[in-house]
């Protein structure tokens, strides 16, 4: 049996209500009259109209207004700081519970005001915002070595989130940075941005020691590359279930093993192979994995390895989510591809239901390699092989789609065929492909000679497509293919897309006539 809500319980839900109901200035707006109206409503009111903020001004001008003056879109000291500045702000102060990042505001306080807070901080405050949960410090204020030292006097205990910047840091601010998960035990995610994978030895260092502590950590992400010493910390935690990173030949070691219970990983490197050194640490029950090289080769076999490892290494249930994404790369050998051989070893992960694999490399599939893939990933929701202008190197055919349209959990596909005829059409439809779950259709840049049998073909094996496309505007950068034969196949998929729900809809009358007669 649930226990009665006092009144004071129900105002502050209602308060909390208000406060994330709708986008914009509305709800706040609403909490502020509401805030007017009596005691009984104002502080539950004020409590949810302060927690979560996007900017330091509002709580610095709930201080007297001749403390300050704004000067280019930063708030400066007109005068020093007196002890009975502070009543109002220390009341407000303490209805915070969040800093996040507001790019709308563009205004911020200066280091000359930071700094002035913090000399004339009351004696018996240890720090500004006692309840704050989450810091998004980089958002907040300027990047400097100077406004970094104040950021502690704006965390507490309470504090569990933290995101900050180590670029514009100079030997104070390190010495400081390195020490902050030793003096706030309590922190479980931590975001180290605006690096850019530009390192330098202080850095470095500062990184290794910050993270000698911190074993309570949920949740890291590192804009920088990690050297060994640091990643076999973080293997370590036993609280460790998400982590971003860069890693670079340094960082692997095949001595160090670990991440027992991480779930999400997001790792970048130069080549597969970097980050196949980072797989092979891993005895994790990962779900979600998201890999990416950038600017460097993408081989193929390497990508092959990597998932081998994988399969090694992350248990089989529970993978949900893989993207495997190339930026700014080049193909080694020229004439490699993404086969069979690449994509066997990601077969033993039947739980798999979102697969994205946007690599510069053409995909070089047949029949047989989609019904292993429908086959060993019953839960597929959402498929995604290439991207590219490599229509010339696949072999799958329409009737090599009719597995996949079989999966009941499928809504998005994105793959190139080869539609130059049209095979399988006599094939019966079961009941499953009427109720069918595919919405989303994209046919990268198949190769299609007639339009008419390919949209009977999806009308009768697809029907509840709502999206069909093919040959997108930036069909220009494939290789192989003039210009007036490109246009010709997007006038021919665009009319596949206009005949696929006229064809459903002739289906449906038909099979109505039958159901009467």
């Amino acid at each position: 049996m649930h226990r009665c809500l006092m009144i004071s319980e129900i105002v502050m839900n209602i308060a909390k209500e208000i406060g994330e109901d709708g986008d914009g200035y509305e709800p706040w707006n609403t909490l502020a009259k509401l805030a007017r109206t009596c005691r009984v409503f104002s502080e539950p009111a004020l409590d949810a109209l302060w927690r979560v903020q996007g900017s330091l001004l509002p709580v610095l001008r709930t201080m007297p207004t001749d403390l300050w003056q704004t000067d280019a879109g930063i708030l400066r000291l007109n005068r020093p700081i007196k002890p009975t500045d502070w009543s109002r702000f220390q009341t407000y102060a303490a209805r915070i519970h969040h800093f996040i990042d507001d790019r709308l505001l563009n205004e911020s306080p200066g280091t000359d005001c930071l700094q002035a807070l913090v000399c004339a901080k009351p004696p018996n405050v240890a720090t500004f915002f006692p309840h704050v949960h989450s810091l998004d410090w980089n958002y907040l204020v300027g990047p400097s070595d100077e406004v970094f030292q104040c950021m502690p006097f704006f965390m507490s205990a309470a504090t569990k989130k933290i995101s900050f910047s180590l670029g514009s840091l100079r030997t104070t601010g390190l010495s400081l940075a390195q020490s902050i998960l030793h003096n706030f035990p309590g922190v479980r995610h931590l975001d180290i941005c605006g690096l850019h994978a530009i390192n330098r030895p202080p850095i470095e260092d500062a990184l290794s020691e910050l993270f000698s502590h911190g074993q309570g950590l949920c949740d890291v992400k590192v804009d920088c590359f990690l050297l060994p010493p640091t990643i076999k910390h973080l293997a370590g935690f036993k609280h460790l279930k998400r982590l971003e990173m860069i890693v670079d030949d340094r960082g692997v070691s095949t001595q160090v093993s670990g991440f027992r219970v991480l779930e999400c990983l997001r790792v970048s490197g130069e080549t597969f192979r970097i980050i196949s050194g980072l797989i092979a640490m891993l005895q994790s029950p990962l779900e979600t994995v998201f890999l990416t090289t950038i600017g460097g080769v993408v081989k193929p076999q390497e990508l092959a390895g990597t998932f081998e490892l994988m399969s090694i290494h992350c248990s089989h249930a529970h993978l949900r989510t893989l993207t495997v994404q190339t930026l700014v790369t080049s193909l080694e050998p020229p004439d490699a591809c993404i086969d069979h051989r690449v994509l066997q070893h990601l077969f033993v992960f039947f739980n798999l239901s979102h697969v994205e694999l946007l690599i510069d490399a053409p995909v070089s599939l047949d029949n047989k390699t989609v019904r292993q893939m429908a086959a060993a990933w019953p839960q597929l929701s959402h498929l995604t092989l290439g991207g590219d202008g490599w229509f010339r190197r696949t072999s799958i055919t329409p009737a090599g789609l009719i597995p996949l349209f079989y999966l009941p959990r499928l809504t998005t596909l994105s793959i190139s065929i080869d539609a130059s005829t049209i095979d399988g059409a006599s094939q019966p439809v079961p009941t499953q492909i009427i109720r069918g779950a595919l919405r989303s259709l994209d046919l990268q840049y198949s190769i299609i000679n007639d339009a008419g049998p390919m949209a009977a073909f999806l009308s009768k094996f697809a029907p509840n497509l709502e999206d069909i496309q093919a040959w997108a505007d930036d069909w220009t950068q494939t290789v192989g293919v003039s210009e007036e034969l490109a246009q010709e196949y997007q006038s021919r998929w665009k009319e596949v897309a206009r005949l696929v729900p006229l064809f459903v809809a002739v289906r449906e009358e038909e099979r109505g006539a039958r159901a009467s007669s």
